[in-house]
This record gives C-alpha cells, structure tokens and sequence, in this order.
C-alpha cells in the first residue's frame, strides 16, 4: 500500500453452482465492511487498555491491603455520596448518620463489626465511647460540612462489651 492510499476491508462468499449446460462457475457476493474492521480494531484496543489499567489499579489495591496490614490499619468510606442538594426534612446530621459506609476487614474486626453486617455511620457512631461520642460527631459533621479534605482525630471506641480501642483518624 502506498503512502496516502485508502485500505478497504472486503468480505467475500463464494459457492460453485453448475448450469444445466454443465459449464461450472462461481457465484460471489463482496461487501466492503471496513468500518466494521476500523470498529473491532479501535474495541480491542481499548480492551487492551482497559485491562492494562485493572491490572495496575489490583497491583495497587494489593500493595494498599499490604500497607495497611503492617500497619495494622483499616479503611472506611461512605459507600454513596452524602446527598447535600435534594431538600429533605432530615437535618444534616441524620442524612450522615444514615448513609451506608463501606469497610474493610481490619474495621469490621477492630470494632466487631460482622463480615457481612450493614453499616451506617450511625451504627458506627454507636461505637463511640459515650464520652466521645458528642464531640466525635460535632466534628466529623462540621468536616463534612465545610468540605474539608479530612477529619483528624483521636477518640475511644468500644469493640466489644467491656473493651475499649483508642483509634486515632489521620489523613
């Protein structure tokens, strides 16, 4: 192919047949499907691309999970945005009260939370140290507020009856 000439993608069928005359022929149908092609080739290549970056991201995910069990830490989040713009009869504390939060193992057995148990920040905040709890949700409600970019803390929380964690909460 010479430079600046077009590539076309042709599929071809062929199928004998044979006149009654007995002279054999071929008939044949082509249809260009060149943008079908260029289509195939642009998917594959974006799958290509798209698991270059899922092997990267679970290389990641698996040095964080190593990080983190040296560190004998865990990882919590809100598993949905905290809804600030629809109007609501619930007051600012109950929506984050009541938002489903997404943690890991080291959470879940840290605070003798069950594997598969949901959780809210409510349920969390109910392992709070009584002591604690107020300021603890003062300040973690004025951090969502203002959109800051982390809450810093250090408090108590109860796992089980009777024993109690110091959890300190860093960026």
């Amino acid at each position: 192919i010479e430079e600046g000439e077009t590539v076309r993608w042709v599929e071809g069928f062929a199928s004998p047949n044979t006149a009654h005359d007995q002279r054999d022929f071929l008939i044949g149908v082509n249809r260009d499907i060149t943008e079908r092609r260029l289509a195939e080739i642009a998917l594959n290549e974006s799958k290509a691309a798209t698991e270059q970056v899922l092997a990267q991201l679970e290389e990641s995910k698996h040095q964080l999970e190593l990080a983190l069990s040296v560190g004998d830490m865990g990882v919590f989040r809100s598993s949905t945005p905290i809804d600030w713009a629809t109007p609501s009869t619930m007051g600012a504390e109950e929506r984050l009260l009541d938002t489903p939060i997404v943690a890991d193992g080291q959470v879940r057995h840290l605070f003798d939370f069950a594997p598969d148990a949901a959780l809210t920040y409510r349920g969390f905040m109910g392992h709070v140290h009584a002591d604690d709890r107020k300021r603890v949700a003062s300040r973690f409600l004025s951090t969502v507020n203002r959109r800051m970019s982390a809450y810093r803390g250090q408090f108590r929380m109860q796992s089980t009856p009777g024993a109690t964690v110091t959890v300190a909460v860093r960026e």
